[in-house]
């Protein structure tokens, strides 16, 4: 049939016209999949880079109920001693 190269994609006339392939929910649909794959890159990321058994914070905070604990006189210096040498 003649006329059939009509192409109403190409058109101009609607949402999907030259410049956005698919139109405004294309857009929206890969900015969606941009964002979901950002967002999953930076939490494996950080899952990776984190350290999991906070041995620091830790030995900080042991330390702190320890001087605590020596202060009110709960333990006696050597008990300190021996607790902060088994800490560090």
């Amino acid at each position: 049939m003649w006329g059939c190269d009509y192409i109403p994609s190409l058109s101009g006339s609607s949402w999907s016209g030259r410049f956005f392939p698919g139109g405004i929910l294309y857009l929206l649909v890969c900015g969606l999949f941009i964002f979901l794959f950002v967002y999953v890159a930076v939490r494996i990321f950080n899952a990776i880079t984190t350290d999991k058994s906070g041995s620091h914070r830790d030995r900080t905070d042991s330390l702190a109920i320890l001087k605590v604990r020596f202060a009110k006189g709960e333990i006696s210096t050597e008990e300190f001693r021996k607790m902060k040498q088994i800490l560090f």
